[in-house]
């Protein structure tokens, strides 16, 4: 089981986190609102995912989707190899702001996740 509060950067929040995620494990590119985990020392089973809404992000949504399968599927936008997929969406289209007409698009934005998983 692990817990990671993720900054918009891709980086980790250590203060905020368990031992059984690293930045390493984290794969993001700039701009895109896409976060991959590779290589972790379990494999998850199942994940909860949040927006973190610090610094007045309060219309972020975030989604996960976990591949767990054998042989591994794949995730659009991540690496070969990658278990999760997490993806952050702003409601309005701009980071720190909620008014604006709804147009929904993927942010760079802080998240907060729950993995549970078996070691391999």
């Amino acid at each position: 089981m692990a817990f990671a509060n993720v900054l918009a950067d891709g980086t980790l929040n250590v203060g905020a986190s368990s031992d059984q995620v690293a930045d390493s494990n984290i794969s993001h590119t700039a701009n895109s609102g896409v976060y991959c985990f590779t290589d972790l020392p379990f494999l998850p089973s199942n994940a909860v995912v949040a927006g973190d809404n610090s610094f007045g992000n309060n219309d972020t949504l975030a989604s996960i989707s976990i591949d767990n399968a054998t042989p591994r599927e794949g995730l659009a936008g991540c690496p070969d190899g990658a278990t999760l997929r997490v993806r952050t969406l702003d409601l309005n289209g701009v980071a720190g702001t909620t008014s604006g007409p709804y147009n929904p698009l993927l942010v760079d934005h802080r998240f907060v996740i729950w993995i549970r998983g078996d070691r391999q």
